[in-house]
């Protein structure tokens, strides 16, 4: 009698265990196969806001993106704080808005946010005194250089 008591606790973990794992797999299955990066350089630009510049990265996908991670690779003078603006689907189909606030320094050469969203919109915002000047490089080009791999994952 005791014996079948162990063999019934025995069986109900294993259960509980399995279905974890099956409600894990099914919630994150938007991201199956979808993981591949994405430049989104040629969608920078430089903007000014209270008289101040800032280097902009506006990219949309009407019927919406998966992101699992932003990357932002670049050369920085100190720590400072970017921002980052979505609209994401929830998993209802309701499109919502975010704010996320990150920070990069002159520490590391990569810095990612995770957004782990389906998103429609993203716009990410950097004061323009991050980062270090090229003596007189032309616009594009200064960008794509100091800024040269954000990536969307």
């Amino acid at each position: 009698m005791n014996n079948i008591k162990k063999h019934k606790r025995l069986i109900a973990a294993i259960v509980v265990i399995l279905l974890a794992v099956l409600v894990e797999i099914f919630a994150n299955r938007s991201a199956w196969g979808h993981a591949y990066d994405l430049d989104i350089t040629d969608h920078m630009y430089i903007s000014e806001s209270a008289g101040q510049e800032e280097y902009q990265v506006i990219f949309s996908a009407p019927k919406g993106l998966y992101i699992q991670m932003l990357h932002v690779q670049g050369h920085f003078k100190d720590e400072e704080f970017y921002d980052i603006e979505t609209k994401e689907i929830n998993d209802f189909g309701k499109e919502t808005e975010q704010k996320y606030h990150d920070c990069v320094n002159k520490l590391l050469p990569e810095y990612s946010t995770s957004i782990n969203k389906k998103v429609t919109y993203l716009k990410m915002t950097m004061k323009k005194k991050l980062l270090k000047m090229v003596n007189n490089t032309k616009h594009s080009r200064l960008l794509k250089h100091l800024l040269a791999q954000t990536t969307l994952q």
